[in-house]
């Protein structure tokens, strides 16, 4: 983040400058203004304590990674970790995801997307809160520059074979296959929720996409679907930086 934006995001939202974290925003996101490098953008939805999105950023310091997340308590050790690495190219946004991808990512600005183990919401009545939905993917779609790459995996086969409905049904994707080594580097897991869950000798569900040419659907009108919570800069987060603290 360049001093600039450091400056008018503490006005704007109390955090301190130069912290990796943006908490609810209200406008476009400008990207420039975001990062003192312009780069490609990629976008980690649902980032929680960021162990993907700090690996890719370590590992690829020519992209400028995004994370979505709203749960305080995981984003919070996401920042201090984005911190504690001295990555100038990762930053945390607390939002509600959805949101920010349907109205507040500019279109064609985003060079990838990355969705890993959305809530699958198991009980029937539940269902319409599954972010996959064809509305959620011409969001994606919309946000994504031709030839931009989205990848998802689940652990679910049944939200699995949902999720590749959705998006083939679409037309503005077309598969790409990966290798074992391009899904995860070095074998690691992609998240801490995928380390635990291939720990007990259980099977990801994965599948990546390249953006087609062609025009997305307009947005639908958006309905509010939860309260925004207190700001998070008011609880943590440069005290922390630098303390030990226990696996």
């Amino acid at each position: 983040m360049d001093p600039a934006a450091g400056r008018s995001l503490e006005e704007e939202v109390g955090v301190p400058a130069g912290l990796p974290l943006l908490e609810f925003p209200e406008g476009p996101l400008d990207w420039e203004r975001l990062f003192a490098v312009s780069r490609p953008v990629q976008v980690e939805i649902g980032s929680g304590k960021g162990r993907f999105l700090i690996a890719a950023a370590a590992r690829d310091r020519a992209t400028n990674w995004v994370g979505l997340e709203r749960r305080w308590t995981t984003l919070a050790l996401g920042v201090e970790r984005i911190v504690k690495h001295g990555l100038d190219n990762a930053l945390m946004v607390r939002c509600d995801a959805m949101l920010v991808v349907r109205r507040l990512i500019l279109p064609a600005s985003v060079a990838g997307f990355h969705v890993y183990y959305p809530d699958p919401w198991w009980k029937a009545r539940q269902r319409k809160r599954r972010v996959f939905s064809e509305a959620f993917v011409a969001d994606l779609a919309r946000a994504l520059i031709v030839g931009g790459e989205l990848r998802v995996a689940t652990d679910v086969a049944e939200y699995f074979e949902e999720i590749l409905q959705v998006i083939g049904g679409s037309g503005l994707f077309e598969p790409r296959a990966l290798t074992a080594e391009e899904w995860s580097p070095g074998g690691e897991p992609l998240t801490s929720y995928e380390a635990k869950y291939l720990a007990h000798g259980k099977t990801a569900h994965r599948a990546a996409y390249l953006r087609r040419a062609g025009q997305a659907p307009p947005p639908e009108p958006w309905v509010n679907r939860k309260p925004r919570g207190r700001p998070l800069a008011e609880r943590l987060l440069v005290p922390r930086v630098g303390r030990t603290r226990s696996r």
